[in-house]
């Protein structure tokens, strides 16, 4: 799915100052729902800690006018049922008061139990990819050893997967010998070696070829020996 940057800022823009995914992928989806998700449960927990200081601020300018008000009316002891419901106000107070202190521990907890989730994922997130990455790299390894074996045996050689682990694109040519690396115009000699991670000089012509060659394992000496003709599309 084709999608500009402008597209990608109004759809993704938000009020958590989330930053928005840098490009139209799972990738960058999956990091920025994660990232999303985060930012509002802290906002939510942020907006009830702030409702509970604002519940004890009322209550205290709500005794202040009472006390004044008793003050004003008479200076005499106060009636035993008013003592009895200002003791119960009191306690009532004091377990709310206990129950906001909890919560805005339980809510520092909680943000600090989430940060270590975070780093946590993170870590994770990169051992996943370091693993993606050796097990691919072995799996191109281990195919360029059998292709090695098939051309010794004089058979085509198998299809070679990317470094990202896929296959090469379904519109590319297959690559089954010397020859039809031959055949490939510049374009698909550098998709090719962009999916295997080869690095190269885009000024090079055979050299692209030859390279392309080894990265699928064209390597016993009448492969190297096959001599490659320049790009036809030059």
């Amino acid at each position: 799915m084709s999608i500009t940057s402008n597209e990608l800022n109004e759809i993704f823009s938000n009020n958590f100052n989330v930053p928005i995914p840098t490009e139209p992928s799972s990738k960058e989806g999956k990091r920025f729902l994660k990232d999303y998700d985060i930012a509002s449960r802290k906002r939510k927990l942020e907006d009830d800690i702030e409702i509970n200081e604002k519940q004890k601020g009322f209550q205290k300018i709500v005794d202040e006018w009472t006390r004044s008000e008793m003050s004003v009316e008479s200076q005499e002891q106060p009636p035993l049922w008013y003592q009895r419901e200002k003791e119960e106000q009191t306690r009532n107070f004091n377990l709310l008061l206990k129950g906001v202190n909890q919560l805005q521990r339980n809510t520092e907890t909680l943000q600090r139990s989430m940060a270590t989730m975070q780093s946590s994922m993170v870590t994770m997130q990169t051992s996943v990819d370091t693993l993606t990455g050796k097990v691919n790299r072995i799996d191109i390894r281990s195919v360029r050893m059998e292709n090695k074996e098939l051309r010794r045996a004089g058979y085509p050689i198998m299809e070679v997967p990317f470094l990202e682990g896929n296959n090469p694109d379904s519109e590319l040519p297959r690559i089954t010998c010397t020859q039809d690396i031959d055949r490939l115009s510049k374009d698909e000699c550098i998709r090719y070696l962009n999916g295997y991670g080869i690095s190269f000089n885009a000024n090079e012509t055979i050299a692209l070829k030859k390279k392309l060659a080894n990265a699928v394992g064209l390597v016993l000496d009448f492969d190297k020996d096959y001599s490659f003709s320049g790009f036809s599309n030059l």
